[in-house]
């Protein structure tokens, strides 16, 4: 992930931070560290 990162912030000139999820992490947002960055990522119609 770390060389997308690199791959964004090289053309778009912007800095992102990868985060990886697993597809339970939006079936049980209670065990999340944050569950509202889920909630939202779900809300953009984002599928993970």
């Amino acid at each position: 992930m770390a060389d997308w990162a690199i791959e964004v912030l090289m053309v778009k000139g912007g800095l992102i931070q990868p985060l990886p999820l697993w597809e339970s992490d939006g079936s049980h947002l209670e065990d999340f560290s944050n569950p509202y960055l889920i909630r939202n990522i779900q809300r953009e119609g984002i599928a993970f």
